[in-house]
């Protein structure tokens, strides 16, 4: 578990115990077991129920949708678990017709769906949650085709600037944004030069536009660019990119970009450098050397310590123990957690 996993793990822990907690006041109790509704949902021929509708998308007709939708939740001859099963399917499908095939009254309806079949909560089993969520179906379909119009737009955009580009992204929502982002995958190479450019002049006063300036460094196979988007900017968008990047670039580049990281990023971005990066690096001395001089580090010993923990050399687990038993301070500290439980690491990152 690398360092980005570990601090998501421990935010999964703190929510998942708030809702345990607000439970019993905010959700019904549950009508049917996992394995009872998808029982009663198999009776019934989803996918031959679900033709009509989609022919229906694709044709154009949403008030005739509109009525075959409202007779399915209604049907008496199949279980609430069927009638959900079906709805849910179409509005999740509905993701892969073209944006804007089914008209907004239709989305608007199975947006407004309010699911009933419940099932126990995993964590909280008096506490029914809905099994088929018709209404985020229906919502992670509307933010499908606004991901894909926003990467239709992206080229255009691109055309008219760097600039226009970088408005439109500053002026966005998450699913357009995600579109728009997409959309540089088929940019030309002196396109993403001069966004990269752009984006990094602007990094200092708008640090949202690290996500664009680190993925046009990784498109353009740049390690200076993406260590100076690191290194500069910062947000929760820069973990995927350097994941990304620790799958486009070779030893040498990787290497390079955890350096400049870790010598020039503000602490929170060097740690992220060095879970996603450090991990496939361990076998390199110099990366080692570097990860072991920063143990006794305040700000990012803890994300050092967690990468060492990961590697197999037996020079370098007796150089931590070495560590663990006469050094001084954080760096025998940091050494015993390399080489202590999970719980500790948990610990002393939690610190």
């Amino acid at each position: 578990m690398n360092l980005s996993h570990l601090f998501r793990f421990c935010a999964c822990i703190a929510l998942t115990c708030c809702q345990i907690a607000q439970a019993d006041s905010t959700f019904p109790a549950p009508n049917w077991t996992v394995q009872e509704a998808r029982a009663a949902a198999a009776l019934i021929d989803t996918p031959a129920a679900v033709g009509p509708l989609f022919e229906l998308a694709r044709t154009g007709r949403d008030d005739a949708l509109l009525e075959s939708l409202a007779d399915v939740a209604t049907r008496a001859a199949w279980t609430q678990p069927a009638r959900e099963h079906v709805l849910y399917t179409f509005a999740a499908g509905v993701a892969d017709l073209a944006p804007d095939t089914v008209g907004r009254k239709v989305m608007d309806w199975l947006l407004a769906y309010q699911s009933r079949t419940l099932v126990p909560h995993d964590h909280h089993p008096a506490a029914g949650v809905p099994l088929y969520r018709v209404s985020a179906a229906a919502a992670g379909s509307l933010n499908a085709w606004e991901r894909q119009a926003a990467s239709a737009d992206s080229a255009r955009l691109l055309r008219s600037g760097a600039p226009a580009w970088l408005e439109a992204y500053r002026a966005a929502g998450p699913a357009r944004r995600l579109g728009l982002m997409g959309g540089l995958g088929q940019a030309e190479p002196e396109q993403l030069d001069r966004l990269a450019d752009s984006a990094l002049e602007r990094l200092p006063a708008e640090p949202d536009l690290t996500p664009v300036a680190a993925r046009a460094g990784v498109l353009l196979e740049e390690p200076a660019i993406l260590g100076q988007a690191v290194a500069t900017g910062g947000g929760p968008g820069l973990a995927p990119e350097l994941r990304s990047a620790a799958r486009a670039f070779n030893e040498l580049e990787r290497a390079a970009v955890l350096r400049h990281a870790v010598t020039h990023a503000p602490p929170g971005n060097a740690s992220l450098a060095i879970a996603e990066l450090a991990p496939g690096l361990l076998h390199q001395p110099e990366v080692t050397e570097l990860l072991f001089a920063k143990l006794g580090d305040r700000q990012i010993g803890s994300a050092a310590a967690l990468a060492l923990s990961a590697s197999k050399s037996p020079q370098v687990r007796e150089r931590l123990n070495e560590l663990a038993r006469g050094g001084a301070g954080l760096e025998a500290s940091r050494a015993e957690i390399a080489l202590g439980t999970p719980d500790n690491l948990i610990e002393e990152v939690q610190r």
